[in-house]
């Protein structure tokens, strides 16, 4: 039995460490409306945590789906009981032991800190540059470097470029600089040296596709594949949706891309960087970002490790909902932001925007919603 708090402030508390960040009004209406999400992952005896005008809403909504033995409390009521989040970090830490005065299972500072420090884009740049070296014969792209310096950023800036900070989520903290740093750049630039202590700048690539394997990391350090994920991003590189669909169907979507002899080769390295990476500081879900690419031929490169991300993954979700609700299968898992409550329930009555399955009950207060609709 575990309760699941999906807490989706985890990327931008991570930015702080130690010190707890007043989380954004948005943040904050993403979490209240999406937490319910957890109800996919969760199975019979589990808890699935909430905010507490949503219980009784989510335990209305979700009696229409197949969801025995889950029961939705609130965070003061969650009992002395393994918790998995949507990742650790001090937020949810202080949270629990304020809120529910659970002191046991929680991760210890150094463990928190582990974890930040196994998610700053630095080791990015590092494992790539594994993949690739093991990978030398396969079809891939991807370079990247971590730079700690103005001079270390200039040495390394060939234009286009794409600048991103140690610690973002969704896109946010990424620079696409075409043709120089102008004045709020260098300005943006300095605060991230001083406040994060670097960046990580990658050439700009032509990409096609995203994609993400996710993976498990055990208790001994061994990091296991679990599944394919195609995933949808907005030209400003904001999460945008998932795909819905078997693993059997996904490996077909990738053959259109390349062979799955490829997709193998890269599992197999990933898994080995990983457990390397992982091995005595973390145990739990994480994914990596990949995406295909044009090359300067026009032929399709696969960039294997564009992100790792060391928490549950929206692609992981949609692996749940494909194995909960497979007669949806394939449909694409959308998230939607509308700037009020009576716009989102609009959208949803709008006949136009075509069918869809609401995924996460609307409210008063609700201002993001999930859903899936059919690929067309």
């Amino acid at each position: 039995m575990k309760a699941y708090f999906f807490n989706y402030s985890h990327d931008v508390q991570l930015s702080s460490g130690r010190v707890m960040r007043n989380i954004s009004r948005n943040v904050c209406s993403l979490e209240y409306a999406l937490q319910p999400l957890a109800v996919f992952t969760a199975a019979k005896g589990d808890l699935v945590v909430v905010h507490p005008q949503m219980v009784d809403v989510c335990r209305n909504f979700y009696s229409q789906y197949n969801f025995p033995g889950i029961e939705f409390v609130s965070l003061v009521d969650i009992p002395d009981m393994p918790i998995e989040p949507w990742g650790w970090d001090i937020g949810i830490v202080n949270s629990l032991k304020k809120s529910s005065g659970i002191h046991v299972c929680l991760p210890s500072l150094q463990q928190l800190d582990d974890i930040r420090s196994l998610s700053s884009r630095k080791n990015v740049s590092s494992c790539l540059a594994q993949i690739r070296k093991a990978l030398s014969g396969f079809p891939l792209c991807g370079e990247s470097w971590f730079c700690s310096s103005e001079n270390d950023l200039q040495e390394n800036v060939v234009f286009p470029v794409v600048l991103k900070l140690p610690w973002s989520s969704s896109g946010r903290g990424i620079k696409i600089v075409q043709s120089g740093l102008d004045v709020d750049l260098k300005t943006w630039v300095a605060h991230a040296l001083r406040t994060q202590g670097g960046l990580e700048v990658e050439p700009y690539y032509h990409k096609i596709a995203d994609w993400a394997m996710e993976f498990y990391a055990d208790i001994d350090g061994k990091v296991s594949f679990t599944g394919l994920s195609h995933f949808m991003t907005s030209p400003l590189l904001n999460y945008s949706g998932n795909m819905v669909a078997s693993q059997d169907e996904l490996q077909r979507v990738w053959r259109q891309y390349m062979p799955l002899e490829i997709m193998e080769g890269v599992k197999e390295q990933l898994c080995v960087a990983l457990s390397t990476l992982v091995k005595g500081r973390y145990t739990g879900n994480l994914g990596v970002d990949m995406m295909f690419c044009k090359g300067e031929n026009d032929e399709v490169l696969l960039h294997p490790l564009v992100e790792i991300n060391f928490r549950r993954t929206m692609g992981q979700i949609a692996q749940q909902i494909a194995n909960r609700m497979p007669q949806y299968c394939p449909s694409w898992f959308k998230i939607i932001y509308q700037d009020s409550p009576a716009n989102l329930r609009s959208f949803f009555e709008d006949k136009t925007h075509g069918e869809y399955c609401l995924l996460t009950p609307l409210t008063e207060e609700t201002r993001f919603a999930a859903y899936l609709k059919p690929i067309s």
